[in-house]
């Protein structure tokens, strides 16, 4: 940290004299198309990276490295850039080494504000690698800053409405723009259109569509896939939301639909973002024809009214959820309340406590019917007589040890009544002394008569058993009702915890039961 007397008086080319350690921030923004990849975000963050660490090797100083891969709209949205401001108000450093002033942020005027006022407050420069030093204390860089952050604000508007227009344009076009391609597509880079995987699309007709237009559930239809150990789009087991999905989506027609919603649902107030809306169904972008088709209209068509029949012949409750009392916050631990909105699709809603936001009841569906089935597998695979054998051995070594206890609880009792009748203790400190060892040996006793109760009824088919309830619940899923399927999930698992501290990262933990 430098002294704020040589911000204030020293002209910037004797202030570097004084720095000494520096916090090195390279960040590059994620691919937001499929022209920009990985890789290139991997070749432009090392580029920097040498370049920041050449200049440090010249002047001669000490850094540490805040590399971060995210957008610059948002500080809440960058862990790094949030640890280096917590870091640099701790005055941990003298100076922040930069490619550019814009590498700190494209972020809202509030947030251009609380990086200057960081800045100032704890002394610390602004040097970019071409040797620029920006110091916050002195007026014209103070202005120059406040400037460069308005214009690459401005910039980032902009940059963010062409990417829009483009992906609007291109989707009239016929082209894929709304990321990875779906199953049983490719995306040519060439055309930017979507083209037929050849393997994937058989998978589609064969195994999918054709089965559910035959009379197969979507049940039947995931084992079977399961079964035969075909990849999912995920390259994990097939789940009954994925498959559903798949046969709804109007992709597999040759159509593309786009525009049907606008703004971001993040929770985090921004005037570089719109408010999520809805766009009215007439206003969407749809294009016939766009690529090869995998299924006709007569076959969505009927899909589509088997789907309707289904639905309509189980009754279901629509105001209780199969997950409901099961999913629960990562960090208070209260159940999360499941909610519907006006496409009749549930979602969890964020928690009380704001340690977490809601999210689609699909990730925990999917979550738990994948878990299910590695768990299956788990247990099909442990060495019952042995992990049985274990767990009874551990329980009788407990009992022993518990009867140990109590053996000597009722000594020291005899011992106590000994030393008054010796009169070492009075009445009061006897009476006082022996409670104490009456109250451990009650709860010894109580101890002692739970673990006897498991050994008595001890079951070598405890394993056979949990493998029985999720054969069960695999079952149940085929069936609408709502009630039942809750009643099953409650067959195998204790709770879900949920987390989600950010819009991409979500984190669905499985308990099973024990």
């Amino acid at each position: 940290m430098l002294d704020l007397d040589i911000l204030s008086e020293l002209p910037n080319h004797q202030i570097e004299q004084h720095i000494s350690h520096v916090a090195l921030y390279p960040r590059k923004s994620r691919p937001t198309s499929t022209i920009r990849t990985d890789e290139d975000i991997e070749r432009d963050l090392q580029n920097q990276i040498a370049s920041l660490k050449r200049l440090c090797e010249k002047k001669g100083w000490s850094y540490e490295f805040y590399t971060e891969i995210g957008s610059g709209e948002n500080i809440k949205d960058r862990p790094k850039m949030t640890k280096l401001l917590e870091d640099v108000k701790q005055g941990k450093f003298d100076a922040i080494l930069i490619t550019e002033y814009t590498r700190l942020g494209r972020g809202s005027g509030g947030d251009q504000e609380k990086i200057l006022i960081t800045l100032r407050e704890s002394a610390t420069v602004i040097v970019e690698d071409s040797g620029r030093i920006l110091n916050p204390l002195n007026e014209a860089d103070l202005q120059i800053m406040n400037m460069q952050g308005f214009f690459s604000n401005t910039e980032y508007k902009g940059i963010v409405s062409k990417f829009i227009r483009g992906k609007r344009e291109g989707a009239r076009r016929g082209q894929w723009v709304s990321g990875h391609a779906p199953y049983g597509y490719d995306f040519n880079r060439k055309t930017r259109k979507l083209v037929i995987n050849e393997k994937q699309g058989e998978v589609y007709r064969k195994y999918i569509l054709l089965p559910y237009i035959n009379g197969d559930s979507t049940s039947e239809i995931v084992n079977n896939l399961n079964k035969l150990n075909i990849h999912s789009p995920r390259s994990t087991v097939w789940t009954k939301t994925t498959v559903i999905n798949l046969l709804k989506s109007e992709v597999y027609k040759g159509e593309i639909i786009y525009n049907k919603t606008v703004g971001s649902k993040s929770k985090d107030p921004s005037l570089n973002r719109a408010p999520y809306r809805k766009i009215k169904e007439e206003n969407w972008i749809r294009v016939h024809n766009a690529h090869p088709p995998l299924k006709s209209e007569e076959e969505h068509e009927k899909v589509m009214g088997l789907f309707k029949v289904k639905g309509n012949s189980k009754g279901i409750n629509k105001n209780y959820h199969p997950l409901s009392g099961l999913v629960k916050c990562f960090s208070c631990g209260k159940t999360l309340r499941i909610q519907r909105n006006t496409n009749e699709q549930s979602y969890l809603k964020a928690c009380e406590c704001g340690a977490t936001r809601g999210g689609d009841c699909d990730l925990v569906t999917d979550s738990i019917f994948e878990s299910a089935i590695i768990f299956k597998d788990v247990l099909l695979n442990i060495d019952k007589t042995k992990s049985v054998d274990r767990e009874r051995e551990i329980l009788e070594k407990e009992v022993v040890i518990l009867e140990r206890e109590l053996v000597l609880e009722y000594e020291a009792i005899e011992r106590i009544e000994e030393a008054y009748e010796a009169r070492v203790y009075d009445i009061h400190k006897m009476t006082t002394k022996k409670e104490k060892r009456e109250v451990r040996i009650r709860e010894i006793e109580n101890e002692l008569d739970e673990k006897r109760k498991v050994l008595k009824n001890f079951s070598s088919n405890k394993t056979e058993v949990s493998i029985g309830n999720i054969d069960n619940f695999i079952l149940a899923i085929d069936q609408s009702e709502n009630i039942n399927l809750n009643k099953a999930y409650k067959t195998i698992i204790e709770n879900v915890t949920w987390k989600r501290v950010k819009d991409e990262e979500v984190e669905v933990i499985v308990n099973f039961l024990t």
